[in-house]
């Protein structure tokens, strides 16, 4: 699958399991997986979000109460790449 999608990355575990929960409830499209090893995280565990889910994903995004990163992930051709599109911090 070469195709570009979107990763919440987390400080902790049970943020990413609070998150998923949260996400899943509001009826976005998540899939818990192992943090990709092109992003730098303190938790082991992310979200995958596709791109098609791209307007949600903002709105949800803004939303959130606690740190989290969101990456957008492409494969491209080879070495995945990874770009840091926003951070949000504790409200």
């Amino acid at each position: 699958m070469n195709e570009d999608f979107y990763v919440l990355s987390f400080e902790t575990t049970s943020h990413s399991i609070q998150t998923e929960q949260k996400a899943l409830r509001a009826g976005l499209a998540v899939q818990v997986i192992p943090t990709p090893r092109e992003i730098t995280a303190n938790c082991g565990m992310a979200l995958r979000v596709a791109v098609e889910e791209e307007k949600r994903l903002w709105e949800f995004f803004h939303s959130l109460k606690v740190p989290c990163s969101l990456y957008r992930i492409s494969p491209g051709s080879g070495a995945k790449t990874a770009a840091l599109l926003a951070q949000s911090l504790p409200k």
